[in-house]
């Protein structure tokens, strides 16, 4: 499996989350539901835009640095 950069990603697009992963490898990649939880509300309610945008919203994968 590769990960094809040429093509962009478009919202509704199905995401192959282990190539994903794949292309990521060497970082730290959780999906769990407390991680998830814990991205999610992360300080985006500074913004009023993106507060609005994202209220109710989750990341479906969390990805740090090692």
């Amino acid at each position: 499996m590769t990960l094809d950069v040429k093509r962009l990603y478009r919202p509704g697009d199905t995401v192959d989350w282990p190539v994903v992963r794949q292309a990521l490898a060497g970082l730290e990649c959780d999906d769990s539901p407390a991680a998830r939880e814990r991205a999610g509300a992360d300080y985006h309610w500074y913004s009023p835009v993106l507060a609005q945008q994202l209220a109710g919203k989750q990341p479906d994968l969390v990805v740090r640095p090692h």
